[in-house]
């Protein structure tokens, strides 16, 4: 478990450090929930044990519970999460100020100018490895097969630090929450090829490298929108194989459950990845210290 975790560790370094197209991240995130299945009980859960690069994996998706010990602060939409993460406190502050539910690519116009659309429009449709939107502004499916919708979330970001802060934005996941006999259940959206959301607005550039950070300067606040193509529907089981023959992995087998409601979906304001090196009785969610509720609009 030790060596998985330190695996695991330079991974999160590696995508930091040199930046990563969400094609390059959809197998990490597989890779995340694999570890924290087996040690914490996330969300996804494996099985059986893989055999082979081509033996599939069965993997299970459902609402987890919350360790009633670790409960992120709940904030509504309008107000500021100030958020501390790491050994070197490390400090944004995060407040949305909108949020779009749509199956037109092109309603994005009504979040951002004409010249940022283009840009984002381009870089999704002529850079980036992977299959988002067509000509047309209609959204493809995930690479799980599933039919998607894209969450425009508008958000302003501040840089409280002292000293320059690039943020990757891998991490700012969106949960769906609910409560059962006054018990938080999570479970976490699938979005963007589960690679995190993209930068509509104020990526440091529109280049694989550079269009999944923000550079903030001391002090500075930017707006950006962030675009998660979310699946819209739950899928309650599905198989998994990494074939290094194509270079890709394979889903299959999926068992679907309800529509996805909106009503009830927030913001992870974890910025940054924490090793279990001193909280080994959390998991991933469990780390998370403010999660905002989105009031989300829906076209």
């Amino acid at each position: 478990m030790k060596r998985k975790s330190i695996i695991f560790a330079i991974l999160c370094v590696l995508m930091l450090v040199s930046g990563c197209s969400s094609q390059s991240t959809d197998d990490i995130y597989q890779m995340m929930e694999n570890a924290s299945s087996k040690s914490n009980g996330s969300e996804s859960s494996g099985q059986s044990d893989m055999v082979s690069d081509n033996s599939p994996r069965v993997y299970t998706e459902d609402y987890k519970e919350c360790n009633k010990n670790y409960m992120p602060e709940l904030v509504q939409t309008g107000e500021t999460a100030k958020v501390t993460i790491g050994s070197r406190n490390d400090t944004l502050s995060f407040t949305v100020t909108d949020a779009l539910i749509t199956d037109d690519f092109s309603d994005l116009r009504q979040l951002i100018s004409q010249a940022a659309y283009d840009n984002i429009r381009n870089f999704l449709l002529y850079v980036e490895t992977d299959d988002y939107i067509d000509e047309q502004g209609n959204i493809l499916d995930s690479k799980r097969g599933v039919e998607r919708k894209a969450l425009f979330v508008k958000l302003s970001i501040k840089n409280e630090n002292n000293s320059e802060y690039t943020l990757p934005i891998h991490s700012l996941s969106l949960y769906s929450i609910k409560k059962e006999n006054s018990v938080m259940k999570y479970r976490r959206l699938k979005g963007t090829n589960d690679g995190g959301p993209v930068c509509a607005n104020a990526p440091d550039a529109f280049t694989l490298k550079s269009a999944s950070k923000i550079t903030l300067q001391p002090g500075e606040e930017k707006e950006e929108v962030l675009i998660y193509f979310e699946e819209d529907k739950w899928v309650q089981q599905y198989t998994y194989r990494y074939d290094k023959d194509i270079g890709k992995g394979v889903y299959g087998d999926l068992v679907y459950g309800d529509d996805i409601s909106y009503d009830n979906i927030y913001f992870s304001t974890s910025f940054m990845y924490e090793s279990n090196n001193q909280n080994k009785d959390r998991g991933y969610f469990e780390k998370i210290k403010s999660l905002i509720k989105l009031d989300i609009r829906q076209e």
